[in-house]
């Protein structure tokens, strides 16, 4: 670090801001249509932008009974639950609060927007999430750990010169990411078409009859509506729809155990014929069933093939657009989807004459899809390297070794040039100031 930067936290360059977690915390039934925002971490995107379509909002009198959390345009969204570390500008010109899962990051004056929320996304700050996630279930963070985070202070100007040089050096970058998430977007839409050509007989000039799943299974149902009793040295897992990916079953780290005593009485039906569909919450999440020592909740739907239907044909069908629609068009629930096992027995599957036709089709899928699955492996590769480079940019800014010698000399003949040590005392005074003691306005909802 240079000699004229100082190492502060994040306390120290802006004021923290929880949210009210009281008996006044909005719930789902207090939403309304039109009102002021209540935003959490779910209406922060990947790209770290506040996603305006999918806010909730809370009427004038129930946000007037919060104690906490106020949003003003201009404020800093970090996450401290669930997704650590995603974050967004508020830039609406509208009061608003914050749910559980937010903190509010408000800037003081002395300290530039875009350097800080280059700091927020870099890698320093994920290394400090590691440290000090002290979630089990799901990753949580206490904005009291947040604010303690380590923050590189650098004078005025070399913070502007520091956004300047970044966002130079991002222009190209940020262009070719696009290109390759763009590449990626009409893979999808090149995977979605291969399946629906082979699924109308157009890839094996197959004449294609439209048979209920029911009329294609010995067995269909669904897992647990309930909870096993759970056993930290059980051999067997609880699983739900979550744990089913792309043909497989995935037994994650916390995925519940139970032992063979809760297995025996929860075990279903399942062996090689067995494909795994999920029908609640996430919908259309598929697997295969490979002997693992498992016990279904309710939100995965399991189905036993008849002999003359292939397992990997119906599975490849239930990845389709056509199916998807049809799942969700007939799911009951606003918040959370379900797919009614009458439902799932009622879809009509096109289905060829014989399965010597199913595997063909299948072949002829996978011959196209493998190629998709190099280009996409490729892409992966290619936006891992650029995440790469851009940290070790970030990381080399907040060293202070991004900005020439010329560039720091023209620094310190900008006006406002001082030492850090001189801004961090300053930055001080303006958090003692009473101008911005309040979190709280009161402009009306729109």
């Amino acid at each position: 670090m240079r000699e004229d930067w100082i190492e502060c936290t994040i306390k120290d360059i802006s004021k923290i801001i929880n949210g009210d977690r009281g008996k006044n915390y909005p719930s789902r039934t207090h939403y309304v249509s039109n009102g002021l925002p209540f935003v959490s971490a779910g209406n922060i995107n990947d790209s770290n932008k506040l996603e305006k379509s999918s806010l909730n909002f809370i009427s004038q009198e129930r946000f007037d009974l919060l104690k906490g959390g106020f949003l003003k345009q201009g404020d800093i969204l970090f996450c401290i639950r669930g997704s650590l570390g995603k974050l967004a500008i508020y830039d609406l010109d509208i009061d608003g609060a914050i749910a559980s899962s937010l903190v509010i990051v408000r800037r003081l004056k002395s300290v530039e927007e875009k350097y800080l929320l280059y700091y927020l996304s870099s890698f320093s700050i994920k290394l400090f999430i590691n440290e000090f996630n002290n979630g089990t279930a799901q990753p949580n963070l206490s904005a009291k750990d947040f604010s303690n985070f380590k923050f590189p202070l650098p004078p005025i100007p070399e913070q502007r010169a520091i956004v300047k040089k970044l966002e130079s050096l991002f222009s190209s970058l940020d262009a070719g990411v696009a290109d390759l998430k763009k590449a990626q977007q009409q893979l999808k839409v090149y995977r979605q078409a291969v399946l629906k050509k082979a699924f109308e007989g157009e890839l094996t000039n197959s004449e294609m009859e439209l048979i209920s799943l029911a009329n294609l299974t010995t067995l269909l149902g669904d897992g647990l509506h309930g909870t096993p009793k759970y056993s930290d040295s059980g051999e067997h897992y609880f699983i739900n729809g979550n744990n089913l990916k792309e043909g497989k079953i995935i037994l994650k780290p916390e995925t519940k155990r139970v032992d063979k005593s809760e297995f025996e009485k929860y075990k279903k039906n399942l062996g090689n014929s067995t494909v795994l569909v999920s029908i609640n919450g996430t919908i259309g999440n598929t697997a295969f069933y490979n002997h693992e020592n498992v016990v279904l909740g309710k939100s995965a739907c399991y189905f036993n093939l008849n002999d003359e239907i292939d397992k990997y044909y119906i599975r490849y069908n239930l990845t389709t657009k056509r199916f998807l629609h049809y799942a969700v068009n007939n799911a009951t629930g606003s918040t959370i989807m379900n797919v009614g096992l009458k439902t799932m027995r009622e879809y009509l599957v096109p289905v060829p004459k014989n399965r010597i036709e199913q595997h063909q089709i299948v072949k002829q899928i996978e011959s196209r899809l493998s190629v998709c699955d190099s280009i996409e492996q490729n892409i992966k590769e290619s936006l891992l390297k650029a995440e790469a480079l851009r940290q070790s940019i970030l990381k080399k800014a907040f060293e202070g070794n991004l900005l020439t010698a010329q560039e720091l000399a023209e620094c310190k003949q900008a006006a406002d040039y001082e030492p850090a040590s001189v801004l961090v005392e300053r930055i001080k005074a303006e958090q003692k100031s009473p101008a911005d003691n309040t979190d709280k306005r009161r402009k009306k909802a729109k």
